[in-house]
């Protein structure tokens, strides 16, 4: 009996152990421009800076104020994860960029 519990204890710590790993490697966003269904490009404000990212399939479409969560501090291609809605597969342009030039992507891919 007490094997069996040591292997259930055993197995419950290794599951919230994958689990905190994987939270603790994600970072956090908040979109703060889009444009959807009309555009592909998006912004995400994040601890260091503004990411530029665009849709590549997944979730259909997303919402300034939504949060997301994934790695938004290297390039190219990358699943995200929009809170409460699912996943999103994007393209990351650039990340740690200033507002102004956040703007200017965004407006400059989305008008």
């Amino acid at each position: 009996m007490k094997i069996v519990a040591l292997r259930n204890l055993a197995c419950a710590s290794f599951i919230v152990g994958v689990v905190l790993s994987v939270s603790a490697s994600a970072e956090v966003g908040v979109v703060v421009a889009e444009d959807t269904p009309g555009c592909d490009y998006f912004v995400i404000e994040t601890s260091g800076g503004y990411t530029l990212a665009e849709w590549y399939g997944g979730v259909v479409s997303i919402w300034e104020g939504e949060k997301v969560f994934g790695d938004f501090h290297s390039y190219g291609f990358k699943d995200i994860h929009i809170e409460g809605r699912g996943k999103m597969r994007v393209w990351l342009e650039d990340y740690w960029m200033s507002e102004d030039d956040a703007g200017e992507y965004f407006y400059g891919n989305c008008n």
